[in-house]
């Protein structure tokens, strides 16, 4: 009886345990804080670039420059919502920003700054209509680290791991002498068989 709760509950315990060392794994795969620069170019119907990979903490500073006409950047998560117009020439592009939350009014800035507080992914879109293919101007801020990622790096790993021990112990063969000596009247069987055999 022991030793059937001890194979039922081995295989969850492999996976809870692949799961949590999954999240420490991605625990130390963070680093200091910094400064990052970035520029984003918007043009009809896309962000180059279209993903942008950042840490927790990070301080982030955005130049946002449009290539055809008007377009909105809104990245979800962080209250940002900003225009960027066209001039002249692209790298004088007049930035424009505000905070929904706040209820404020667009305001003039060179650059869009932010502190990265939150992991996860979120998607940046354009806020302003710019065209038919408009829905589709999209990209996506990663922060590190990814616990999800790792998590589920680990589940996974415990998922095999526990079918792997599975497999192993499920398919150990008895030997016929080992199952006989089991049998607690394997011998007087054995006797009986021999004297109905005479």
């Amino acid at each position: 009886m022991k030793q059937k709760i001890l194979i039922a509950v081995r295989g969850p315990a492999v996976v809870v345990l692949c799961t949590a060392l999954g999240l420490v794994l991605g625990s130390f795969t963070a680093r200091e804080p910094k400064h990052v620069d970035l520029t984003i170019y918007a043009r009809k119907y896309a962000f180059e670039p279209p993903t942008i990979k950042i840490n927790r903490g990070d301080t982030v500073s955005i130049n946002l420059i449009t290539r055809d006409v008007t377009h909105g950047f809104y990245l979800e998560g962080h209250d940002i919502d900003a225009k960027v117009r066209p001039q002249h020439a692209p790298e004088y592009s007049t930035l424009l920003l505000r905070h929904p939350s706040k209820d404020e009014e667009f305001k003039e800035v060179d650059r869009i700054v932010f502190t990265a507080n939150k992991t996860g992914k979120f998607r940046y879109r354009c806020s302003v209509t710019c065209g038919y293919m408009h829905p589709f101007m999209q990209g996506e801020l990663v922060v590190n680290p990814n616990y999800p990622f790792w998590g589920g790096i680990g589940f996974c790993a415990g998922i095999a791991l526990a079918m792997a021990l599975a497999f192993v112990t499920g398919t150990r063969k008895v030997s016929p002498a080992a199952h006989c000596a089991r049998r607690p009247d394997a011998s007087s069987n054995e006797s009986d068989n021999r004297r109905i055999a005479q």
